[in-house]
């Protein structure tokens, strides 16, 4: 696929203190591969973003992107305690980044907003699978409060 040999020709290129040029085409790769139905081929995509947002911890929205899309990867793969221990951290990342930008004014609010909703209704069916009916709907009223 197209993204995959992108992200590993960027790869070679982009410095490694490109952590957020890094970050972005992990992501990039990891998403697209997903939604294609590749979660295999994606796997590494998402551990590559989540080890390079480990190195930068001023950037809230990032990282819990790297942990949304690793979760929805291990959740399309059957591996739902991993993809819970995921999906909690992108949540908790996405509330923060989220929080952060409404008070900053950030005009990218919005896009945050819908990524959080995203991981928040991704871990609800998950939790669900999981026979976790309470948390799942705590998940649904707060996608419901930010509506």
């Amino acid at each position: 696929m197209a993204c995959q040999k992108a992200a590993d020709y960027l790869n070679e290129f982009v410095p490694e203190t490109e952590i957020h040029q890094k970050l972005s085409m992990y992501l990039a790769a990891a998403w697209a591969l997903a939604n294609s139905g590749e979660a295999q081929a994606a796997r590494p995509y998402a551990e590559k973003a989540v080890q390079v947002s480990s190195r930068t911890l001023d950037y809230a929205f990032g990282i819990g992107s790297a942990y949304g899309i690793r979760g929805v990867i291990e959740g399309s793969l059957h591996e739902l305690e991993a993809s819970d221990r995921d999906l909690t951290q992108a949540e908790q990342y996405g509330r923060q980044a989220y929080k952060e930008a409404l008070a900053d004014h950030f005009k990218g609010t919005e896009m945050y907003k819908l990524y959080l909703v995203n991981y928040l209704r991704a871990h609800a069916s998950l939790l669900m699978a999981l026979h976790r009916d309470k948390e799942a709907k705590e998940r649904l009223d707060e996608v419901l409060s930010l509506q």
